[in-house]
């Protein structure tokens, strides 16, 4: 399940061009930005939070979001997470609708983002499988969860990076049941990308891609070693991929934010080939 380009559109301008980040998620992306409590995030402050914020990670650490902002120069991004532990796709109406488009969708004078320069991800799912039984129950989620990318699309959103679920069967968590769980997360991986076409080809403004967080996880556990870990850290809560049963370390948000870096700026400009202007050409004209 590699990751890829679902669409391509004008407002992409490449990644070295994003200015602004919008994150809605859960715990892998937390840092635990308050929209009301803490100040609007800036050049100076990019994640409105003391670097690298309160994550999921060991204490103190970084997750990809951190380590993503640490890649690039200074004061040249600013991140705006709403992501927050225990979250559900429905919890994006909280993220999304309460949170977002009542403030920083209006482009405050401390918020002036561009549809050109902005990127809008969603990471969110992992609590909802832990709930849903079938197919048709990922397929209702992942309509939902669409719903709220319609909202950030009326807002101005034109850029969209999704993210794929990790292979959950593979963490310390799913050690008893690995076939179902698998088959959960592939079902569900398998959905979202082809739900995110149809969506995507309905909106030919936007620029689509789904990042395969699947691939990555896999990557690393298949081997340890070529990423500096060891083999036994394969299926070990509290060791060096994962700090606790289910979610991963700092070093493991490292590789994802690495991955997360290439990927986007492997993705060019949409380049558009301009047509002749034979308007004013009055052999065209008459007609």
């Amino acid at each position: 399940m590699p990751s890829n380009t679902i669409q391509s559109g004008n407002a992409w301008q490449g990644f070295s061009k994003i200015q602004h980040i919008f994150i809605f998620g859960d715990s892998f992306s937390s840092v635990r930005w308050d929209y009301q409590a803490s100040p609007h995030p800036s050049l100076k402050s990019p994640l409105g939070v003391t670097f690298p914020g309160v994550t999921y990670a060991e204490p103190g650490k970084p997750n990809w979001v951190g380590h993503l902002v640490k890649s690039r120069p200074p004061e040249t991004i600013v991140i705006y997470d709403y992501a927050r532990g225990s979250d559900f796709v429905s919890s994006l109406e909280r993220q999304i609708i309460y949170q977002y488009l009542p403030n920083v969708a209006r482009k405050p004078s401390s918020a002036q983002w561009d549809s050109n320069d902005t990127l809008f991800t969603t990471w969110i799912g992992i609590n909802d499988l832990a709930l849903i039984d079938d197919s048709d129950g990922v397929y209702n989620t992942l309509r939902g969860l669409f719903r709220y990318q319609e909202r950030l699309y009326a807002s101005g959103a034109r850029n969209f990076l999704l993210f794929d679920l990790p292979p959950i069967h593979r963490s310390p968590s799913a050690r008893d049941d690995t076939d179902t769980v698998l088959q959960q997360y592939y079902t569900w991986n398998l959905t979202l990308e082809q739900e995110l076409r149809k969506w995507a080809s309905t909106h030919p403004d936007i620029t689509a891609f789904l990042f395969s967080s699947w691939d990555s996880f896999s990557r690393v556990l298949d081997d340890p070693s070529a990423f500096g870990f060891d083999p036994s850290d394969i299926f070990q809560a509290g060791g060096a991929i994962w700090v606790d049963r289910l979610r991963p370390t700092s070093a493991m948000h490292r590789v994802i934010a690495d991955d997360v870096i290439s990927f986007l700026e492997s993705q060019s400009p949409l380049v558009t080939t301009g047509h002749p202007d034979f308007s004013k050409n009055r052999a065209c004209n008459a007609v």
